[in-house]
């Protein structure tokens, strides 16, 4: 299980330094060619890794991966059928952008954070660089604030568990909160997110999103990455080196 879900991590990395290599090397013109297409059937793969972890740690996912969000899936899959022109190719991305910008306004949580990302990545493929690194930064900005929203419902929760009768149950609780068993998926998959949007954007602002995580959280990321030596190879400009994260 664990491997199957650190395949989203790897897997939105390798397809954020591929669309990050396109712009560097088409200048902006996108083409039709290998590279694109590999781009994005990376994208659906790994929309459909994103649809399961929603399914894990959001509530509404039904409401999430419908709508806008599979209609734009769709443009995507028209975008790679055989034997059409570029220009034909270019309006599907057209119209699966269009559809992503309107999944990212219904979405809130990691729902809002993945089609950002999946925006960003569709507008590279056009050669919209700006609005690409727009969304990719917005991505990650989402995925912080729900970082905050699961610590601040979490910690509620040990708050109201420590006004019971039972001492013992409410000191545990405490404990569960600072050093749990294992990391919250909310915080793993805000790491794997955090370093596919560096090879984006660059390394200032994860730093900057870094430290808008609340201590704890960061705590338990640093805790994650000790165990987990493949994902801090992915960090190749050191982004998550920092002493935030307590390792």
């Amino acid at each position: 299980m664990e491997e199957g879900r650190m395949d989203l991590g790897k897997l939105a990395v390798r397809l954020a330094s591929n669309a990050a290599d396109l712009t560097a090397s088409s200048h902006g013109i996108p083409g039709a060619g290998p590279v694109v297409e590999a781009l994005l059937n990376d994208l659906l793969a790994l929309q459909d890794e994103q649809a399961k972890t929603l399914a894990r740690i959001e509530r509404d996912v039904k409401r999430i991966i419908a709508g806008p969000w599979r209609t734009a899936r769709i443009h995507l899959q028209h975008s790679l059928l055989p034997g059409q022109t570029v220009e034909e190719m270019q309006s599907s991305r057209r119209e699966a952008a269009r559809y992503l910008m309107e999944a990212v306004g219904m979405q809130e949580g990691f729902g809002a954070a993945y089609a950002n990302f999946d925006l960003a990545v569709v507008l590279y493929s056009l050669g919209d660089v700006r609005r690409g690194d727009h969304h990719a930064r917005e991505a990650l900005g989402e995925a912080t604030a729900a970082v905050q929203e699961f610590h601040d419902q979490i910690y509620a929760q040990v708050l109201a568990d420590l006004d019971t009768p039972s001492l013992v149950r409410g000191i545990r609780k405490v404990t569960e909160f600072f050093r749990p068993a294992e990391p919250r998926e909310d915080c793993r998959h805000w790491l794997q997110l955090a370093i596919a949007v560096e090879r984006l954007v660059g390394p200032e602002y994860v730093r900057r999103e870094v430290r808008r995580l609340p201590s704890v959280s960061r705590s338990l990321i640093g805790l994650y990455l000790k165990d987990h030596a493949d994902i801090v190879e992915l960090d190749k400009h050191h982004v998550l080196d920092i002493p935030d994260f307590e390792r």
